[in-house]
């Protein structure tokens, strides 16, 4: 089931920035990915995988100008709740309400194509 996310901060602009609406699904990831993460010792973040090995991973912010504490250190990947499928940009939404709205159309639109997709792999 996809799952929701907002971003905080700017770790990852310019491919993400502060507000914008995440979604993201279980699949299997791979360098390169971008991801939602539940630390313990930070909470959710949003990272790009730079390698896997061995149920580990090392995460790279985009914003190269800014350091983050977890990707100094291999991450379980058992820690992944999702990978991003979906990006809402909400910078421009604040000038362009049409683009608000189309937006969201969007977002609906693959929601109800993922949720049909799992209904259609499901077995009786």
């Amino acid at each position: 089931m996809p799952k929701i996310f907002k971003v905080t901060g700017y770790s990852m602009y310019p491919t993400l920035s502060h507000n914008d609406i995440l979604v993201t699904c279980e699949k299997e990831t791979r360098a390169g990915d971008i991801v939602v993460l539940d630390l313990p010792r930070f909470g959710k973040v949003v990272k790009r995988i730079k390698s896997l090995s061995d149920e580990r991973c090392v995460l790279i912010g985009d914003n190269l100008s800014e350091s983050s504490a977890c990707c100094s250190i291999a991450q379980s990947t058992e820690n992944i709740i999702g990978c991003v499928v979906l990006t809402v940009r909400t910078g421009a939404m604040i000038v362009y309400k049409n683009s608000w709205i189309r937006k969201f159309k969007q977002l609906k639109k693959f929601l109800q194509i993922y949720v049909n997709l799992q209904n259609s792999d499901a077995k009786p």
